[in-house]
């Protein structure tokens, strides 16, 4: 795919609990709030006119987990954005926006963009660039989508990168290990 037929990725919102009152709400088409088991539903999405899907899980990559995403979260989450446009925007959020809600938007946009995958991650650093997606959760939707590791590999290309940053790569360091296969 040459750079002009791209289709522009970097026009969703990603974000923490604590910016949910700045996310660009009213322009959203389809919001996804991923929350902690028993957290209550955000102010701000209460009243919200467009689709909303609310998920709850832990941040957590260990799939023995009791409270650690699922298969069937991703199959939700797929389901959800089924019949969106290419163009329909997203806003996704978790309580840091760093994990559970980069990995979920990288789900989505492999769903819509079957032929990408490096090119989803990048996007995704554009638009959050403290971005390191839930290895886990990518994990599945890699299965889900029937991506054969695709996904996967492009995310850990992503940690990689992440882990060189200058400014965010000590951190990304020294908070985990870049996942093996």
């Amino acid at each position: 795919m040459d750079q002009s037929s791209q289709p522009n990725l970097a026009i969703h919102h990603v974000c923490g609990l604590d910016e949910l009152h700045r996310a660009p709400l009213a322009s959203a088409d389809r919001i996804v709030s991923i929350l902690d088991p028993g957290a209550p539903l955000p102010f701000e999405l209460r009243s919200v006119a467009v689709p909303l899907l609310v998920l709850r899980f832990e941040d957590v990559t260990n799939p023995a987990d009791s409270l650690a995403p699922q298969r069937a979260d991703v199959e939700q989450l797929v389901a959800f954005d089924a019949d969106a446009r290419e163009e329909d925007r997203l806003v996704v959020h978790c309580t840091a926006g760093i994990s559970r809600s980069t990995a979920a938007l990288a789900i989505l946009l492999a769903a819509r963009h079957p032929e990408l995958n490096d090119e989803i991650f990048a996007a995704i650093r554009e638009i959050r660039p403290t971005a390191w997606p839930n290895a886990l959760l990518v994990a599945h939707g890699d299965e889900a989508l029937r991506r054969g590791g695709s996904l996967r590999a492009a995310l850990r290309r992503h940690y990689q990168f992440q882990a060189e940053h200058p400014v965010y790569g000590l951190l990304f360091r020294g908070l985990t290990q870049i996942p093996e296969d």
